[in-house]
């Protein structure tokens, strides 16, 4: 059972007794005052409903985009998945199907810790960033993606960002730190980090927006606000997914789904600190925060449904503070202007 809704402002009996439901501002007014529109004008919240169907969540990691592309260069001979019996002639992809056929979803899982497939550093990166806007390149020649499970897809991109863009965006955050909100559905989930969610125009938020969509295949206006966390030793975020709350339409009219889960870490834990890891239960991986690396994985599966797989958690430093900087790709352009969309 669905939890009651509730309105993002205190004002909108009044916004919404000015006929803001169906006026050329109903799309931020249903943002921000779903409920009270939804009570005074139904017929007006439905048609707008049925107007922007929920997009069904696009194939984020496909194998087209910039980090499958730089991840299937691989130096190392895999053996998840039964690789070291895959045919040479027989392209993994191929080989990867005809395992499905054979034994079902199982066999796409079996990827272990010590079985992973990484590339070697690939010199490629300036000319794969060309086309960035005003043509200016991130001064890096090369990173590695370790390919962490195939279903769902996981992947630790090493040297995302640079020190000094680490460091941009740390010194952005910090004044703007705030205790971070806990997910309501069935449920609070206990999560006493503190969030920054930095200013959309910023030139470093523009930056790393950028990158992102870059690796995604996606326009910017597909990446949300930026939002930094910050976890002093013993804070930590109950297990949950990223998949956004099924009960809550009003992010029907924010952007869609959040398709694409990007964690960049921007520090690196002291060393004999056990803590701080981002764990998947359900996989049997906890990912140790790598500094200015990026951990990327898909929140739905390839029928456009909530893979509960992805379920994970941020388990609390010992004796360390860590930092991250949480990035969402959504299945349709971000409402810039959503306020209460940035505290969820």
């Amino acid at each position: 059972m669905c939890p009651s809704a509730r309105d993002h402002r205190s004002d909108c009996d009044s916004i919404v007794a000015a006929g803001h439901c169906h006026d050329s501002s109903a799309l931020e007014t249903l943002q921000r005052c779903f409920l009270t529109c939804s009570q005074r004008e139904p017929n007006a919240v439905l048609g707008y409903l049925r107007r922007y169907k929920d997009p069904t969540p696009l194939q984020a990691l496909a194998s087209t985009t910039a980090l499958e592309i730089l991840g299937a260069r691989t130096t190392l001979r895999s053996v998840c998945m039964g690789g070291e019996h895959r045919p040479p002639h027989e392209p993994p992809a191929v080989w990867r199907r005809r395992l499905l056929l054979a034994f079902g979803p199982r066999a796409l899982t079996l990827c272990t810790p010590w079985r992973e497939k990484t590339t070697a550093r690939v010199e490629t990166w300036q000319r794969a960033f060309g086309n960035f806007p005003g043509g200016v390149a991130p001064p890096r020649s090369h990173l590695s993606v370790a390919h962490l499970r195939d279903s769902p897809r996981v992947r630790l991109v090493s040297n995302f960002l640079t020190d000094e863009e680490s460091q941009a965006v740390l010194a952005l955050a910090r004044p703007l730190f705030r205790p971070s909100p806990p997910l309501v559905s069935q449920r609070p989930t206990v999560r006493n980090s503190s969030t920054a969610v930095l200013p959309r125009e910023a030139q470093i938020s523009q930056h790393v927006v950028s990158i992102a969509a870059y690796f995604a295949g996606v326009h910017p206006s597909h990446v949300e606000s930026l939002q930094v966390v910050h976890y002093a030793p013993g804070q930590l975020y109950e297990p949950h997914t990223d998949a956004l709350d099924g009960c809550d339409l009003s992010h029907r009219f924010y952007g869609g789904r959040r398709a694409l889960t990007f964690i960049i870490y921007l520090n690196d834990l002291d060393d004999g600190d056990t803590g701080g890891s981002t764990r998947f239960p359900a996989l049997g991986l906890n990912v140790r925060p790598l500094k200015n690396a990026a951990l990327v994985f898909e929140n739905y599966d390839a029928h456009g449904n909530e893979d509960p797989r992805t379920l994970h958690s941020g388990e609390p430093p010992k004796s360390s503070a860590k930092y991250a900087m949480n990035v969402w790709v959504r299945t349709a352009p971000w409402a810039a202007f959503a306020i209460g969309a940035a505290q969820h």
